[in-house]
């Protein structure tokens, strides 16, 4: 088994420099990304107490065939892009940490990205990386994805992809591209006691379901079944290896 340990706070360069798009992280004439940093500093000395950045993709009214109104509405329900609101609950629970200990003082930074990562004439993908980083603490990393069609705004499912019937062809395709990452491509005798907690001991294919437009891109969520060391855990399946097995109802990534 491979063992490499992954730095967290080199996460989120590792997503934007080998998920993202450069043109996808600039944004273009259909988008552009609202950036900003919050800031929370204690009264008395002005040291910063908390940091928060984030970044998420704005559509403008175009003729692309993108609705763009319906697809904000939704980035922002599903993502929950209150930003301000978030930045107070977490002024409130440094505060109340404070309370309990009136000397504490350590920075709590906090680092949230919206990416379109693929966009075609049919379909986007967003991706999103929370990190939570605070001394003592274990670091927080959620993710998660959308993929969307754009003229509907419509949430697409494993079945919007790929064949019916063809899952199991799927999850066997995926097993050996993981095996290969993360085992030299030999099964192990029990992925519980190499630290992957599938439920029976057998591989399960990850929930969160990405595409750069070469390859399908599984991932798990960090520490859900796999272990902390490695980060985010992901399995990159070539399209040409799953192209067998894709939905040519909707032939959504093979779209020009």
């Amino acid at each position: 088994m491979k063992t490499t340990r992954v730095n967290m706070r080199f996460v989120l360069l590792l997503l934007i420099l080998s998920v993202v798009p450069l043109s996808a992280q600039k944004g273009n004439e259909l988008f552009s990304y609202k950036t900003d940093s919050l800031i929370y500093s204690d009264e008395n000395t002005g040291k910063m107490l908390i940091k928060f950045r984030y970044q998420y993709p704005f559509f403008s009214i175009n003729p692309f065939g993108i609705n763009a109104r319906a697809i904000n509405n939704l980035i922002f329900d599903s993502f929950d892009l209150d930003m301000q609101y978030k930045f107070e609950s977490m002024i409130e629970a440094y505060k109340r940490t404070r309370k309990i200990d009136p000397s504490y003082s350590e920075l709590w930074s906090i680092e949230e990205y919206i990416l379109v990562t693929f966009l075609n004439s049919r379909m986007m993908g967003i991706d999103r990386l929370y990190l939570s980083f605070l001394k003592g603490v274990m670091p927080v990393i959620v993710i998660s994805s959308l993929n969307i069609e754009n003229n509907t705004a419509r949430v697409l499912q494993f079945d919007d992809f790929f064949a019916q019937g063809s899952k199991d062809s799927i999850i066997a395709i995926a097993e050996r591209c993981f095996l290969k990452k993360y085992f030299d491509g030999k099964a192990p005798a029990s992925y519980k006691s190499n630290g992957f907690m599938f439920d029976h001991d057998k591989f399960i294919l990850p929930d969160i379901i990405s595409t750069d437009g070469k390859s399908f891109i599984f991932r798990y969520q960090p520490e859900e079944y796999t272990p902390a060391e490695y980060g985010i855990v992901e399995i990159r399946v070539p399209l040409s290896d799953l192209e067998p097995y894709i939905n040519r109802t909707n032939d959504l990534i093979l779209t020009d």
